[in-house]
């Protein structure tokens, strides 16, 4: 009895057609696809953790944000995610362009962080920086702060839940296909 199996592009963990080279966009399209998933994650938590810890106490208590004053410094944290979520989410773009499914999704994420980027640049860096620079805290500008950083962290989920719907789109193992037809097994 034989089997006919049919790959499209390459899955890690399934089967793969040998006979013909396996291109570079094809072995990275799974490989930045979760790293973007995970790093979406990484920012989540770390919204989740900033509002549920740091924001619920630093406005009685400005040290607590302040570096200098021993307080968290959370521009390394933040720094390294977005950098290499938006580096990881153009990559994932261009070796997933041609699942239509996985690009839609791709440029409805990075238009959402392209969009939350340009908010944290307008507003909560230089928020943030007059925070860990005052002497006094004037209230309201910290209540809107604190009021505005969940909003950031539920579209970030939102951008997560567009591009890992895990029924759609994807293969054995959790791993997208690269390719717009899906493999099969006679």
């Amino acid at each position: 009895m034989s089997h006919n199996v049919t790959v499209t592009g390459s899955a890690v963990g399934t089967a793969q057609d040998h006979s013909q080279p396996t291109s570079i966009r094809s072995l990275l399209a799974p490989w930045t696809l979760w790293g973007s998933a995970l790093l979406l994650a990484f920012e989540v938590g770390g919204g989740f953790y900033e509002h549920l810890v740091l924001d619920w106490a630093w406005p009685s208590n400005l040290a607590l944000i302040q570096p200098q004053n021993g307080g968290v410094n959370r521009a390394p944290f933040w720094i390294v995610v977005h950098t290499l979520l938006s580096f990881s989410l153009l990559g994932a773009l261009w070796s997933n362009w041609r699942n239509t499914l996985l690009r839609k999704r791709l440029v409805w994420t990075l238009g959402i962080h392209v969009a939350l980027r340009a908010w944290t640049f307008a507003y909560f860096i230089p928020a943030a920086l007059r925070f860990e620079a005052a002497q006094i805290l004037v209230p309201e500008q910290a209540q809107t702060w604190v009021m505005l950083t969940p909003i950031r962290t539920l579209v970030t989920f939102a951008a997560l839940v567009i591009l890992w719907r895990p029924r759609d789109g994807v293969g054995a193992g959790g791993l997208p296909y690269s390719g717009t037809s899906r493999g099969s097994a006679g």
